[in-house]
């Protein structure tokens, strides 16, 4: 996860904390409808950390795909090399 994924969802957290604390409030004070809005407000940041999760979760699968490929094509060069060249490969 990049330093700024991880700063985005640092702040997505504080804010989830914070609109809970409020909700909390509001509900000690009898504003049921004010509490239910905060409570949403602190739903909202929870779901977008889930999905900057899962938005890094694919991003280092096609990392991983990519290497893997470029793995692939490498060994593929080296051996056609060899081959042209009359060798083989000694696994």
């Amino acid at each position: 996860m990049s330093r700024r994924s991880r700063i985005l969802v640092l702040l997505y957290a504080l804010h989830a904390l914070w609109s809970a604390w409020c909700a909390t409030q509001q509900a000690f004070y009898g504003n049921v409808l004010v509490a239910t809005v905060f409570v949403l407000f602190s739903v909202v940041p929870i779901a977008a950390v889930l999905e900057q999760n899962e938005l890094t979760d694919l991003r280092d699968a096609v990392h991983y795909y990519k290497s893997l490929e470029a793995r692939r094509r490498s060994r593929d060069t080296h051996e056609a090399q060899l081959k042209a060249a009359g060798l083989q490969r000694a696994d």
